[in-house]
């Protein structure tokens, strides 16, 4: 790793620790640059605002979530199976993240109007994971619909639950069983005439 993906990665972890302890509002440049142990003027160097420096927090995190979930797909064939193992593992990640915030989610939704361009660019990265699935389940009858995009917007949709906040507000057992019913109703659903 060069000295400026470096300084990048460093950056990034003093700024994620202070978002996840201070939240997104109450954290600024000066307080990141401190953190990493650099100048202010050094890090806007990399980061022309916590904005750009949150975003590319938010995508890494995603990133790594899809390549989590791309390596398990592999070893499952069955669409059916791979469409709930695709969101057990979002939220799983989610619970993770709860239990690491320890009662301060607010990191995740208080970026301002920052947040809807987020929020639809994290959808729009994990449809390109769920649009194969449910396209081989529509190939092998085990998916009924019509409209492959209209489907997907539906999903992100009822998903829309699906957040740091809803895992950090339920006990683990009651979150989970509540997980998995909504999921099982939403395959119940995509599985239509063919149940």
């Amino acid at each position: 790793m060069n000295s400026e993906n470096t300084k990048r990665l460093l950056i990034k972890q003093a700024a994620k620790k202070l978002f996840i302890h201070y939240g997104f509002a109450k954290t600024n440049m000066e307080d990141i640059a401190k953190s990493a142990k650099m100048s202010k003027p050094a890090l806007y160097y990399y980061y022309e605002n916590k904005a750009a420096l949150f975003k590319e927090i938010l995508e890494e995190e995603a990133s790594h979530l899809l390549q989590q979930i791309d390596n398990r797909l592999k070893k499952v064939s069955d669409p059916a199976m791979q469409f709930e193992l695709f969101f057990q593992l979002i939220h799983a990640k989610l619970g993770q993240l709860a239990r690491e915030l320890d009662g301060q989610p607010d990191m995740v939704c208080d970026h301002g109007l920052h947040g809807r361009q987020l929020i639809n660019q994290l959808h729009s990265m994990f449809n390109t994971r769920l649009e194969p699935i449910l396209e081989r389940g529509r190939k092998a009858g085990v998916f009924a619909f019509d409209d492959i995009q209209l489907t997907l917007k539906a999903l992100n949709e009822m998903t829309q639950f699906l957040s740091v906040e809803w895992a950090a507000a339920h006990p683990a057992e009651e979150g989970e069983a509540i997980f998995n019913r909504i999921i099982k109703l939403i395959q119940h659903g995509l599985q239509g005439e063919h149940r």
